[in-house]
């Protein structure tokens, strides 16, 4: 499954204010999130370079792990487990470089590690509200500006926190 760099993406006012420099990627969602399922690699193309990404399921939940909620009946009622949508990877042609992502149907954000840098890939409309469902923003966590706007928070901000 391949990202796409969107080669001439329109300056968008909201990400410019979070992020020095960011490449917008387009991919389908749910189409992209179905295929790293089901085993397939993910591709992502970006200026610095393309990151073939193998990712494996990986659950972060304890084997004990239970799901339950309370009606209003006071009964508590377990919920079945929910399928795993945290992966792991590594990226070809990087020896020490991993990544980690959250897959859902509506899209894949996550991590990408290497000994020089930490890039960070979520759906832009979480930092945009003009940004569309299949635009994702791919980033370094050095070109975070530091300036705190209302909308979105960056995936880097959250790691950090």
């Amino acid at each position: 499954m391949e990202g796409q760099l969107i080669d001439s993406p329109r300056q968008d006012r909201e990400l410019s204010r979070r992020l020095r420099k960011y490449d917008l990627i387009r991919m389908d969602p749910g189409g992209t999130a179905a295929k790293v399922r089901a085993g397939s690699k993910l591709s992502l193309k970006t200026s610095k370079e393309t990151f073939d990404i193998e990712l494996t399921p990986h659950d972060l939940r304890a084997p004990d792990y239970v799901a339950q909620v309370i009606g209003d009946d006071g009964i508590v009622r377990k919920l079945p487990k929910a399928p795993v949508n945290t992966f792991k990877g590594r990226v070809k042609g990087s020896e020490r470089a991993q990544a980690r992502m959250t897959v859902t149907d509506g899209g894949i954000e996550g991590a990408i590690i290497t000994d020089a840098n930490q890039y960070f890939l979520q759906p832009a409309r979480d930092l945009s509200s003009t940004a569309k469902n299949d635009e994702f923003v791919f980033y370094e966590a050095s070109d975070l500006t530091g300036e705190s706007v209302s909308c979105g928070v960056t995936l880097a901000d959250e790691v950090a926190a």
